[in-house]
């Protein structure tokens, strides 16, 4: 399964910004081999599952509740996203804001999807 793995917190405006993309993203990748991993750094799990319900939000959120696994792969600060291949090998990152939902992108994460 090819995954979107990306680090972020509700205090965040850049990741607040990329938020609905991501979600956009789910959908439209909704039946192939993909998968969406949000990781939520050092947030208690209270903030971060009412900003998810209030915001309607459909992706999979994890809590990295102490920030150890954000201070690892998001060390130049948040958001930062990855992209894994169908071996869980990183084939991509950037650190900032994005769209996700973006054709050209969605045309790549289907094409990788389908392998």
């Amino acid at each position: 399964t090819v995954t979107l793995l990306n680090f972020w917190a509700t205090w965040c405006p850049p990741c607040k910004r990329e938020m609905p993309s991501i979600d956009r993203l789910n959908a439209l990748m909704k039946g192939s081999s993909f998968r969406i991993a949000a990781v939520s750094v050092g947030e208690k799990p209270d903030t971060v599952r009412k900003f998810i319900a209030g915001a309607g939000y459909a992706f999979p959120v994890y809590l990295d509740k102490d920030g150890s696994l954000g201070a690892s792969f998001a060390a130049q600060g948040i958001p930062t996203t990855y992209i894994l291949d169908k071996t869980g090998r990183v084939i991509a990152g950037t650190v900032g804001s994005r769209e996700y939902d973006e054709p050209e992108l969605v045309a790549v994460l289907k094409e990788m999807a389908s392998r």
